[in-house]
């Protein structure tokens, strides 16, 4: 399943995309949105044993790499405190 993310400037503009897919049928859908909206497109790849497909790559704007340490750093710590109290994740995630 593709993952596409959005961020909104303080003004309420949004001025960037990245998108997460690794299917070549999406490039396209990107180009669109690089070309007739003229929105900054990144290709962020999760998958570190393969590459982009090349007309993925070439329909962005920007091409990025998606660490595991990148995932491992934005995690959220075993319990986290509240207004209410402890929030846990549950056993065995």
């Amino acid at each position: 399943m593709p993952l596409a993310f959005w961020w909104t400037d303080s003004k309420g503009s949004t001025s960037r995309r990245w998108w997460s897919p690794n299917d070549a049928d999406f490039a396209s859908a990107m180009r669109y949105v690089r070309d007739d909206l003229g929105l900054r497109v990144t290709l962020v790849n999760p998958d570190a044993r393969n590459a982009s497909p090349r007309e993925l790559a070439e329909a962005a704007t920007y091409v990025k790499r998606l660490w595991k340490s990148h995932l491992r750093r934005s995690q959220l710590p075993e319990t986290v405190t509240d207004e209410v109290g402890d929030i846990s994740k549950p056993t065995g995630w």
